[in-house]
């Protein structure tokens, strides 16, 4: 995750970001397609999956 912060620094990977989602509710009722946003979708339910994934491995190691 922490990694995502700093590759927004970068131009042209900006839009694959879930950061680059902040604007878009702005940006949606200014006119812009709504498919200009669908990289940063993506890309944000791939990392949510990936890390609630980790959680349950992590959480399937621990005894109770």
């Amino acid at each position: 995750m922490l990694l995502t912060g700093v590759a927004g620094s970068l131009a042209g990977i900006s839009r694959w970001l879930p950061t680059g989602l902040l604007n878009a509710l702005a940006d949606l009722t200014a006119g812009r397609p709504a498919t200009d946003f669908l990289p940063g979708l993506v890309i944000t339910v791939v990392l949510t999956a990936a890390a609630l994934g980790g959680a349950v491995l992590l959480g399937d190691r621990r005894e109770v």
